[in-house]
This record gives C-alpha cells, sequence and structure tokens, in this order.
C-alpha cells in the first residue's frame, strides 16, 4: 500500500516538473517575439519618435514589410508655443519702449525732431485712438456749419448775397442747440460762406451786427465736404 502511494507522488512530481518546463519554453519564445514591457497587440506597431531617433541619428530606417507594416508619417513641423510667447513678448517689449522715448515724463525720452514738410506731420498715427477721435471731430466740424448755415437761412431775411441776420437774436436761437456758435461762425467765414464785420463777435456789445450769407442754402450744401484729413478737415467743392 505504502509503495503504491510513493509511485503516485513519483508520478506526480514528475508531471509537475514538465509542466513547468513546458511553460517556461512557452514564455522564452513570447519574450523573443514581444519587447519587454511592451503589451502583444503593439508588437507590429512602429512610432513616429522612432523614426525621428533614426533621421537624427542618421539611421536607415527599415522598409515596410507585409509581416511589420509602417503607418504614414506627416512631415514633423511643430513648432513650440513656447517660441511664439517669447517673440510676441519681445515685440510687446520692444513697442513699450519706442512709446516710452516719445513721452516727455519717462526717463529714456528722447527729443523728437519733426519734419514740417512731411505728410504726416502735426498728424496722429493712422489707426490709433487719436486718429479715431480726430475723424470724429471732422465730421462733427463739417456737420455744425452746415447745420449753422441752415439756422441762418430759416431766420434770415433778403436774398443772397444780401441774406442777413442779426447776430442777437442768432446766438438765442443757435444757442438751444449748442454752445459754439462764434468759433463756427469763424470757421464758416474762412471758407466764404458767410462774412460779418470785425475779427470776433460779443454777446450783447455786437448784438446788432449782421451776418450775410454769400451762398444759397442749397450750394452750401453741394460744396461743404469733410475732407477725410484732421488738420484741414473741411474741404469747399466747386459745382
Amino acid at each position: 500500500m505504502l509503495s503504491k502511494k510513493c509511485s503516485n507522488m513519483k508520478e506526480f512530481i514528475n508531471k509537475f516538473n514538465e509542466d513547468n518546463n513546458n511553460n517556461a519554453d512557452n514564455k522564452e519564445e513570447q519574450s523573443e517575439q514581444v519587447p519587454k514591457g511592451c503589451y502583444w497587440p503593439f508588437r507590429n506597431m512602429k512610432s513616429n519618435t522612432d523614426n525621428l531617433k533614426n533621421k537624427f541619428n542618421g539611421e536607415s530606417i527599415d522598409e515596410p514589410t507585409n509581416d511589420c507594416p509602417q503607418r504614414a508619417t506627416r512631415p514633423y513641423c511643430r513648432q513650440s508655443s513656447t517660441l511664439k510667447f517669447i517673440d510676441k513678448f519681445n515685440a510687446t517689449i520692444q513697442q513699450t519702449n519706442e512709446e516710452l522715448k516719445r513721452n516727455p515724463y519717462s526717463e529714456t525720452y528722447k527729443v523728437q525732431h519733426y519734419d514740417k514738410k512731411a505728410s504726416d506731420y502735426a498728424r496722429p498715427e493712422v489707426g490709433s485712438k487719436t486718429d479715431i477721435r480726430a475723424h470724429k471731430a471732422g465730421n462733427y466740424i463739417t456737420s455744425e456749419i452746415i447745420f449753422l448755415c441752415e439756422v441762418i437761412n430759416t431766420y434770415a431775411t433778403g436774398e443772397v448775397p444780401n441774406r442777413s441776420m442779426k447776430f442777437g437774436p442768432l446766438f438765442h436761437s443757435y444757442n438751444l442747440y449748442s454752445g459754439s456758435l462764434v468759433g463756427i461762425l469763424i470757421r464758416a467765414r474762412k471758407y466764404g460762406l458767410i462774412d460779418f464785420e470785425g475779427e470776433m463777435l460779443y454777446q450783447g456789445q455786437d448784438n446788432n451786427k449782421e451776418i450775410r450769407m454769400l451762398k444759397t442754402i442749397e450750394d452750401i450744401k453741394k460744396c461743404v465736404k469733410y475732407s477725410g484729413d484732421p488738420v484741414h478737415c473741411v474741404s469747399i467743392v466747386n459745382t
């Protein structure tokens, strides 16, 4: 009875050793096919990183085979976002330094020398907020001149060029709309639209002075245009 149990134990031990040997052989064969630390579905895949390393080291890339197909790769043209940020930061620094050189309250201020014959002399930088405000002011002045001539034409008597009204009634009528009557009158006289005596008009003192229209209101609306130049904002178009 004891001998039979021993023989069965020996058979079991021999069979167990054979199974271990077979498992070891299978693991060795599998390790030869699959790289260490690599999951088996990716054993036939090659990454773009390997191709880039081979190009950098000057090594030749293996030609694709049926057993190991190669994926289509794109040219490596990625640019670092950090470099773009640095370039933008440097451009901002340079622009700030140029602005500080023109700022009289800056430590790096330098006296600017301008050419009076240049086309951009006494004009704001194109596209700046000052340039936008200048164009708005030019449109406003042009519309104010036309509106003043309309008010004069409404309350004046007579025919052009003797159609006129006194400064006192004009002041009270126009003051309801704007407080810059005298300045607009001087501008309108500068462009040959109206005329009055003296260089300046004062309320109370010059109430009886006549303001005469030199052109009809229809001609004024046709010839007075905004020039687009902040310096000479009003232009007279010959009709």
